[in-house]
Order: C-alpha cells, then structure tokens, then sequence
C-alpha cells in the first residue's frame, strides 16, 4: 500500500476508507481527502532541471542553562535533511552528553534551576549506571568525533557543514565550540538557517518569533518538547513548510 502523508507537517497519516477515503493526522490534527495525501517529497525547484539540492543538518542542543562559560550540554541532536524523504526516514544522531566533571564518582553539573527542572529526565539518565554502557551517550570530548564520523556515513564533508535551529549560531554554536577538540572534527560554514525569518510579522514582532510562534504561525502543533531530536524535526518542518510558502515547493 502506498504510503500517504500529511501535508502541513509530513507525519504518517491514518487513513479511513469508509464511508470514503479521508486521512486524518494525529500530529497536527490536519484532516482531508485522496487527493490533498503526500505520497511523495520533492525538494523546492528554481530550475526543474535541476534535481538536486544541497541538504543540512538540523541541530539541537539541551543544556544546563544559557551561559556557556559555567553550563554544560546534557543532550545533542542533529537530523539531516535531504529534501526528498519522509521526515520520519531521515538520518538522525542522539547522544546524552556526560560531563566531563565527577564528584564522588557521578557526573557533577551547574547551571540554572529553570534548565535543571526542565531537563530532570535527562539528569536522571545520566545519574543512572546503565547510561555509561549505552550507545546513545558520549564523553564531552568524544561528540565531535562521533559527530564527524556520522556525517561522514551519511555522505556530507565534517568540516563543511550547512547548520539549522532556533538561534543555532548565537546559542547551540557558541557551546559546542566550547567542548574539548570538537572544532578539530566539525566545521559549520559561517550562515546557518533559521526558521524564524519564514514566519516573521515585522508589523506585530519586536524581535523573530519564538519556535513556540513559528509552529503555531506554520499551523503544527505549538508545542515545543525540549528533546534534542523533536526539536531538530520541529525545524525541519518549519524550514520545509516555510519553503513552500516562498512558491519554491513542488508538492508530491
């Protein structure tokens, strides 16, 4: 059976065939027929000669609070998109990030309560002693190398990444310059992409919306989880659908 998806954020859809054929979406409640399904994803075309597009990795950072110089990473995310796939299929790398101070033998952290309380599940994890033997953590030196190593797999250049997310260049950047030899192992080309210009109201915003914003301006869920990997593809779907309202979109 072909698959169908939504098309205002690209989730499966469940599809009902009685009385007639409706798709309903339980990520962003979108609701139609046959005819409005994706079956497909095509990546946005000036030319339509021109069949590819460069893709980019959308990158998530929680942390302890928002000063770099006394806060630590806790979680990294980062998602490639191609243009093409299933937001779903698309290439993605998780790590809990432990840190590299101890006391009495456990990971030690500072930061700001407000991070601390919003990140509790991920202290908890790290607290834990299975983490240490779990794949989907790393030591503060070691992101960089498992990083460049995963992009390598997935066909991109290490030291030429095109980076994406909610304020990456002023936030998530600036902490991961601040991790022993992560720079050695990962370069990002200066500009990176920032949803937030796609949803812009100049004439009613002081300053670029909010993630919470841009998804309720894009018609998806507002909610923004603060996990490393949902907020990666809550990017990627404001990034796509921004797209399209530029008329740069074929759609499937």
């Amino acid at each position: 059976m072909t698959k169908r998806y939504c098309p205002q954020c690209e989730s499966p859809l469940i599809v009902q065939s009685q009385p007639t054929v409706q798709g309903y979406c339980s990520k962003c409640n979108w609701a139609g027929g046959l005819e409005d399904f994706l079956t497909e994803f095509k990546p946005p075309v000036m030319s339509r000669d021109n069949t590819h597009w460069a893709p980019y990795v959308s990158i998530d950072l929680e942390t302890t609070g928002l000063d770099k110089e006394y806060c630590q990473i806790l979680e990294f995310g980062a998602v490639i998109d191609d243009w093409h796939s299933p937001i779903e299929e698309l290439p993605r790398l998780h790590q809990y990030i432990r840190p590299r101070d101890t006391f009495n033998g456990q990971p030690y952290v500072t930061g700001s309560p407000y991070a601390l309380a919003l990140n509790v599940e991920i202290l908890r994890k790290l607290a834990s002693d299975d983490l240490a033997i779990d794949a989907g953590s790393c030591d503060e030196g070691k992101l960089g190398i498992y990083f460049a190593a995963w992009l390598k797999e997935n066909n991109l250049d290490p030291k030429h990444v095109t980076a994406s997310g909610k304020n990456f260049s002023s936030f998530d950047l600036q902490f991961l310059r601040e991790l022993d030899g992560f720079s050695e192992h990962v370069n990002f080309k200066y500009r990176a992409i920032d949803p937030a210009i796609f949803y812009w109201r100049p004439d009613i915003d002081p300053c670029l919306p909010s993630t919470k914003e841009c998804l309720e301006r894009a018609g998806l869920d507002g909610r923004v989880a603060h996990t490393a990997i949902e907020d990666c593809i809550s990017v990627i779907q404001l990034v796509r659908r921004g797209v399209r309202k530029c008329g740069l979109w074929v759609a499937g």
